[in-house]
């Protein structure tokens, strides 16, 4: 049976203090790994209790990873009951054990892990790649409305559709000069938390192609002028078209 949780007063737990990683078995089942004991830093009683609850649509897991103070992550936490086609999200909770049992005290939701093959400690890819089951969609963009980072989400279905992307700049040019401007759209339209470490990397690198900094607070005429300025300078920077035109081939000519 699943425990019910009071909401009320509880702590936002920030992406930095988690370490989620999914990965597969050679049999091609899909585990995870959750590193958390960062989450003692929140200054929270050592006695409540952690619970990593994995989830795909309505199909959602549940594991105990022991109390703050003790932490006992499971010996294996496969990911067999949840839908399969899309790449799972979490929900991080820390809930009182004695005072107020069932109190949810701390939490985090829509946790994206963090992909080993692309990151690493200390290193962050502005876009991450994931590959997905899109349906009839090529190609997609994850919520931005979550703490995590946004991921360029590519169909699973189409074969080498990733390397693909990597060597081909008319995919590319179809693709990027959307994402950028979806993305700064939900920054500078503030659907987003600013204090997020991927926004601030974001707003980074909307400065370096602007060659300064963004205004603080734009009217949205400008906000518009400002997120049309950041995609004609991507696109002029990464020069797709010219990419695409093959070079002209050299004529030889023949002497008697």
């Amino acid at each position: 049976m699943k425990r019910s949780f009071n909401s009320t007063g509880r702590k936002k737990i920030s992406l930095d203090l988690l370490g989620i990683r999914v990965y597969k078995q050679p049999d091609g089942r899909r585990y995870f790994s959750a590193d958390l004991s960062k989450l003692a830093n929140m200054g929270l009683s050592p006695d409540a209790e952690v619970f990593v609850e994995p989830y795909v649509g309505t199909s959602m897991m549940r594991y105990n990873f022991g109390t703050l103070g003790a932490l006992t992550p499971p010996t294996d936490c496969p990911l067999d009951e949840l839908d399969h086609g899309k790449p799972p999200l979490f929900r991080v909770k820390v809930v009182a054990h004695s005072q107020k049992a069932g109190q949810l005290l701390a939490m985090a939701d829509r946790v994206q892990p963090g992909d080993s093959e692309q990151e690493t400690e200390g290193r962050h890819f502005l876009l991450p790649l994931e590959e997905c089951d899109l349906g009839e969609a090529i190609w997609g963009l994850s919520d931005l409305r979550s703490d995590a980072r946004p991921r360029l989400q590519i169909n699973q279905r189409i074969p080498d559709l990733g390397s693909r992307l990597a060597t081909d700049p008319i995919l590319q040019g179809a693709i990027f000069p959307v994402v950028v401007k979806e993305v700064m759209t939900a920054i500078l339209f503030g659907t987003t938390d600013e204090e997020l470490e991927w926004v601030t990397d974001w707003r980074a690198f909307a400065s370096g192609l602007l060659k300064e900094p963004l205004p603080e607070s734009p009217s949205e005429e400008q906000e518009e002028e400002v997120i049309e300025s950041i995609v004609t300078s991507f696109v002029s920077g990464m020069r797709f078209a010219t990419t695409a035109v093959p070079a002209e081939p050299i004529v030889e000519s023949s002497y008697d």
